[in-house]
């Protein structure tokens, strides 16, 4: 598991923007987004859908997560904002993703796309379960191989390397809890 946070906090004291692919992790199970510092958050979160939303790979889609004026200004605008490490930077509308994303590549989820997205919704948290399983299942056996240290937010005890307890990842499960592999 990745410290986000750690190195999203060195990135940005470099004034460098940080991106999370949270498609292995989950945004469920392992929420970058909601961490209180800004420093520690990255800029960007990817998750991909296919992967994880539909279940079933028969489409592929995906999302970029971020702040509003990193992904959409009206053509021609301009906006001044604060970055994470507390510099004010100006961002116009060509620096967005929208802009990268509409009017250089052309990509956006059409109508068919989207439904199967939808409709992979019903079983996703079965899924989200299951991954959840197999993932302690691996911390296990990592943790029982004396030739593997594991340093994680997501580890099965207390007095395992500061991490949260099992019952706390099966109370993520249902919405109570905070922990996930990345």
């Amino acid at each position: 598991m990745l410290d986000v946070a750690g190195i999203s906090r060195a990135a940005h004291h470099r004034g460098w923007r940080v991106i999370a692919d949270t498609t292995v992790g989950t945004p469920f199970l392992h929420p970058v987004l909601k961490v209180k510092d800004a420093m520690e958050r990255p800029d960007f979160v990817i998750h991909s859908y296919t992967k994880d939303l539909t279940g079933t790979g028969t489409t592929t889609a995906g999302v970029v997560i971020g702040r509003n004026e990193d992904m959409f200004l009206p053509k021609g605008e301009s906006v001044m904002t604060t970055s994470a490490n507390g510099e004010s930077r100006k961002v116009g509308w060509d620096e967005t993703l929208f802009w990268n994303v509409y009017y250089i590549k052309g990509d956006f989820l059409d109508s068919d796309k989207a439904f199967e997205v939808l409709n992979g919704i019903k079983t996703l948290e079965l899924r989200v379960l299951q991954k959840t399983i197999n993932t302690i299942t691996l911390a296990k056996v990592f943790d029982a191989h004396p030739l593997i240290n594991i340093s994680s937010n997501g580890s099965l005890d207390h007095s395992l390397r500061g991490g949260v307890s099992l019952p706390a990842l099966w109370a993520h499960t249902s919405g109570s809890g905070q922990a996930g592999a990345m």
